[in-house]
């Protein structure tokens, strides 16, 4: 369950895993490719170009992490396979709730 999209989690994403995300997401819009070129794929184009600017939303962030796979890319594509580890990683790491104590 992800956190809605004005919440302040998003802006608490670290550094570490938003520069892990900036390479992959630069290389799948310089130019962009595959899917993202299709003309539905608008809002996620531009969230993918948000992401190689590190300028971030909440709901950048919510699009990206409820995104399946191929819609970033075919299943040979490299570049789209990058990204999405890079956003798993951020899924496991920055919106993954709390150990209970």
């Amino acid at each position: 369950m992800l956190p809605c999209e004005d919440d302040p989690t998003w802006e608490a994403v670290p550094l570490h895993l938003r520069q892990q995300l900036r390479g992959p997401a630069h290389q799948l819009v310089s130019p962009a490719q595959g899917p993202l070129t299709a003309r539905e794929n608008r809002r996620l184009l531009n969230a993918v170009r948000a992401a190689s600017r590190m300028r971030m939303t909440g709901a950048h962030w919510t699009l990206l992490l409820t995104t399946g796979r191929e819609s970033f890319g075919g299943p040979r594509s490299q570049r789209a396979q990058r990204l999405y580890e890079a956003l798993e990683q951020v899924a496991a790491e920055h919106t993954a709730p709390a150990p209970a104590k």
